[in-house]
């Protein structure tokens, strides 16, 4: 019954025109017996920091019972915090028109005004929520363009995907189309997400299907890989011998109990040069993805 609708926005940027709008709509849940809420936000920001040059965009899907609020919080932070760091001297800038091709952040390096921006989004839906953050919390993907360059950071298992079409003649009448998966999606699936958190936890961390938890398999980190038919019962993040938190996500914004697990807010981050074969950008919740 909720529907929100970005109309069509428009930017000229250096090299590019952009055409962008956004849809959000709860999903269905055929079998509901009680009114659900989306927990689904976005932004979508052309002429970013009043620069027409830029375009901010971002899917921010909440989850577990506080989980809207937190969507909101991140969505009304993030292109606040995000400007703030920009134009601090302290932070590394990613730029347009190719400058520079990604993000810094690393040990030798200033940190980046991108990942900080997500942590320090995640400080305050903390400060804000309480207690309620407890097991609730969001997931989010941005992208910011700028000139020709696209960044991309994500935490969590929403996503970007991006059309490339080369053309097969001189009128580009059928073009080729090419999908870029511009995020990797973070859960237990991934062994190096697994490694990570263990390192980073300060209390003992565990790895399960409900499958394990309920009985029904014998506990294994051989998860396989990620299909519709293991995504039936994914590995989820739990505390050693408990049952909870049950994340399936290995990073996020929120979640003060997955955080101690491991959980982490700091994005993974990817750099594009945009090209004349540059077409189109998807940005999605998993539910979008995955139904």
């Amino acid at each position: 019954t909720r529907r929100e609708i970005m109309p069509i926005a428009t930017a000229d940027l250096a090299h590019h025109r952009v055409v962008a709008a956004a849809v959000c709509q709860e999903g269905c849940y055929p079998d509901k017996t009680r009114a659900h809420v989306n927990q689904d936000t976005f932004v979508l920001n052309v002429a970013f920091e009043g620069d027409a040059n830029q375009c901010l965009l971002g899917v921010f899907d909440g989850h577990s019972v506080h989980g809207e609020d937190a969507a909101q919080i991140a969505a009304a932070t993030f292109p606040r915090t995000l400007k703030e760091l920009r134009a601090d001297d302290a932070f590394e800038n990613h730029l347009g028109d190719h400058k520079r091709a990604s993000p810094l952040d690393g040990d030798d390096a200033a940190p980046s005004a991108f990942a900080t921006a997500f942590e320090r989004t995640n400080d305050v839906i903390v400060r804000e929520l309480g207690e309620d953050a407890k097991l609730s919390g969001t997931t989010a993907v941005v992208a910011h363009l700028i000139g020709d360059m696209l960044h991309v950071a994500n935490v969590g298992d929403s996503r970007a995907i991006f059309g490339i079409a080369t053309p097969t003649n001189e009128n580009d009448v059928s073009p080729r189309w090419e999908v870029l998966p511009v995020t990797h999606d973070q859960t237990c699936f991934r062994h190096d997400e697994r490694v990570r958190m263990k390192k980073e936890a300060t209390e003992d961390v565990m790895f399960a299907t409900l499958g394990m938890i309920l009985g029904e398999v014998p506990f294994s980190e051989d998860f396989g890989e990620e299909t519709i038919e293991a995504a039936d019962d994914p590995p989820r993040v739990f505390k050693n011998k408990k049952h909870y938190p049950g994340c399936a996500f290995t990073r996020s914004l929120g979640d003060t109990i997955g955080k101690s697990l491991g959980v982490s807010a700091k994005p993974e981050t990817l750099s594009y040069r945009l090209d004349d074969a540059s077409r189109c950008l998807v940005i999605a919740s998993d539910g979008v993805f995955e139904f």
